[in-house]
């Protein structure tokens, strides 16, 4: 295992959704989440090349929904689009 932390001032929490709002909803990708003031990626859910789970209605089954952004900062959200294995 690895731990990183680090300190963040006035610290509020973040919960993150994501849906698929048109498309077949088949696909594969890593989604995160960063802080604009550490600029480290928090990994939300990466399906490694299988493919992203989907609810009926649309919402994207992440790993971690939560984050921690200081109150007033920037959240950066990413996601990297993969090829089904």
């Amino acid at each position: 295992m690895s731990f990183r932390f680090a300190h963040v001032r006035r610290a509020v929490e973040a919960t993150i959704i994501a849906r698929v709002t048109s498309g077949s909803g088949r696909f594969a990708a890593c989604f995160t989440a960063r802080t604009a003031s550490i600029g480290e990626d928090v990994v939300l859910l990466d399906s490694r090349g299988q493919e992203v789970s989907v609810a009926d209605d649309g919402e994207v089954v992440l790993w971690r929904r939560v984050v921690v952004v200081e109150h007033q900062g920037e959240l950066v959200l990413g996601m990297e689009d993969a090829a089904l294995l």
